[in-house]
């Protein structure tokens, strides 16, 4: 009832169930009372076994409630062509689900999706295929991302190449390069690495096929890049090349698939901007940006709230402004422990040495450093 009021497309069904599926073995292998199919998910290194719930498998398919007595012939099943579509808003439920969700509780529910993917790939048309190969690639995409905001990084990595290799099964040249941006943006966030950040950019940046929305977010990267480097006016150059990337994918958006966030994605250039300031350790000009949108943000996405309110809460530390400083933390990271977000946990860790280094008398920014302590 809760998918169908609220559109999800069986996300939140796909979550119900995987609070129960997977959770009971025997000698390696499901109870069979728990209706669970073990179905592998080929990769170049090897297969990965994921214990998917039969009916989700059954209902997928289109094949219903009586669908357990074909189980033995499923190899002869028709995958209906509407299944992608349904497979799309599903996703876009996952989407809006991780928004306000801890990412480890959508962990098993995407796999098992993936892993349906992957047995109706192998049931269905050439052409179905390919098109399935793509949602599969956007999945591997969403579940590296859910990853990384768990603080597992390791399997944001591998998601992200397969990702990049079901993108590149099915000729889907900007995810390719979209894998790239990915890739920067972990070493951007999590590794603060100027030179990894850069040279992972301007590959995304040369893959022949990268639509203009892959391009801008490859070029904000190689902005970032720079801006860790301490070089400003390279930053503004790649945010200028940013840019005009931005207008062609606006003024062409049905030559796009959604690609990165999505939130409050009006004039990203100059949010670009405001980050570019902070990684090179300067407030001012990122105060001015990141706080008119706090309400905002936190209206359309708790996840974005944090990560976002992270880097304000940094930029007023690094302008010299205490008050807002604490003003902000205490709302930040109450969110932060609730919606559990690796990525403003390592802003918040960036914070801790300013406070310490600029006011380490004052009462209240020991209480905040601690906390930060704790949190980070």
């Amino acid at each position: 009832m809760a998918d169908r009021c609220l559109d999800t497309g069986g996300a939140l069904t796909a979550l119900v169930r995987a609070g129960y599926a997977g959770q009971r073995w025997y000698q390696g292998q499901a109870e069979a009372t728990g209706g669970l199919l073990i179905v592998e998910v080929a990769t170049p290194e090897g297969a990965i076994t994921v214990p998917v719930p039969q009916r989700d498998l059954m209902m997928t398919l289109g094949i219903g409630a009586v669908g357990s007595s074909v189980l033995p012939d499923l190899h002869r099943t028709t995958v209906a062509p509407e299944v992608v579509g349904e497979l799309e808003k599903a996703l876009e439920g996952f989407r809006i689900t991780g928004r306000v969700m801890q990412p480890a509780q959508l962990l098993d529910a995407l796999t098992g999706k993936v892993a349906v993917i992957s047995a109706m790939r192998q049931k269905a048309s050439p052409d179905l295929a390919a098109k399935l190969w793509i949602t599969q690639a956007r999945y591997a995409d969403f579940l590296s991302w859910m990853h990384e905001e768990a603080g597992d990084l390791t399997q944001a990595i591998w998601w992200i190449d397969r990702a990049s290799e079901w993108a590149h099964a099915s000729r889907w040249a900007p995810m390719v390069a979209f894998a790239s941006v990915r890739k920067s943006a972990i070493a951007t966030t999590h590794a603060a690495d100027a030179h990894r950040t850069i040279d992972l950019a301007q590959g995304a940046l040369h893959t022949p096929g990268a639509t203009s929305a892959v391009l801008r977010f490859a070029a904000a990267e190689l902005a970032y890049g720079h801006a860790l480097a301490g070089d400003l006016r390279a930053s503004r150059r790649a945010l200028e090349l940013a840019s005009s990337y931005y207008q062609k994918a606006a003024a062409h958006p049905e030559d796009e698939l959604s690609f990165g966030p999505r939130v409050l994605d009006h004039d990203p250039v100059r949010r670009s901007w405001a980050y570019c300031t902070i990684f090179a350790g300067r407030g001012e000009p990122a105060i001015e940006v990141l706080a008119p949108q706090m309400t905002a943000v936190k209206g359309a996405s708790l996840r974005a709230y944090a990560i976002h309110g992270a880097k304000l809460a940094h930029a007023y530390a690094l302008a010299g402004h205490p008050d807002e400083v604490c003003r902000t933390l205490a709302e930040v990271l109450d969110t932060t422990a609730v919606i559990e977000s690796a990525t403003a946990r390592r802003e918040l860790g960036r914070i801790r040495p300013v406070l310490e280094s600029r006011w380490p008398r004052r009462s209240d920014m020991q209480d905040i450093a601690q906390r930060l302590a704790i949190l980070t």
